[in-house]
């Protein structure tokens, strides 16, 4: 038992050593390189809720709590074992437990979708930047619309 000890004492002085040996050289400290394996992992399953009728080409979806419809948007949707099933296209009901309409992919054949109704499917979880936007940063405008110069509100003059 003093051996293993010995053993985990010495190797955590080679991982500080390591460590230093890297930021030394500038490839950065060994907390950087275990962020950097964590972004190298695939992305994670999150559950989105249980599909509930398949009409055409959309499969609908019920789900039992609210959703961050940020992270949710054009979200790949998979099946048990992370077989894709199609892409999140639109989100409307109650806040609370909305549903999902999820276009399916041309290759899911309709005895596999039939197979999913009643069953939970999933969504492949992107994390996404806090503050980021999609298209850049938003422009904000202040005053009136363009075009409203020539339009009389009831009692000004």
């Amino acid at each position: 038992m003093a051996e293993s000890a010995e053993n985990g004492a010495s190797s955590s002085a080679e991982d500080t050593s390591a460590a230093l040996q890297r930021k030394a050289e500038g490839r950065g400290s060994a907390g950087e390189v275990r962020k950097a394996k964590k972004k190298k992992k695939r992305n994670k399953k999150v559950r989105l809720g249980r599909a509930l009728y398949v009409l055409g080409s959309v499969l609908i979806v019920r789900s039992e709590r609210p959703l961050n419809i940020r992270k949710v948007q054009n979200a790949i949707v998979v099946a048990k074992g992370k077989k894709k099933v199609g892409k999140v296209h639109d989100i409307f009901g109650p806040v609370s437990s909305p549903y999902v309409s999820v276009k399916i992919f041309q290759g899911v054949s309709e005895r596999r979708l039939l197979k999913l109704l009643g069953r939970k499917v999933f969504i492949l979880h992107k994390r996404v930047a806090k503050g980021a936007v999609k298209g850049g940063k938003e422009e904000k405008q202040g005053g009136r619309a363009e075009g409203a110069e020539g339009v009389e509100i009831a009692g000004e003059k």
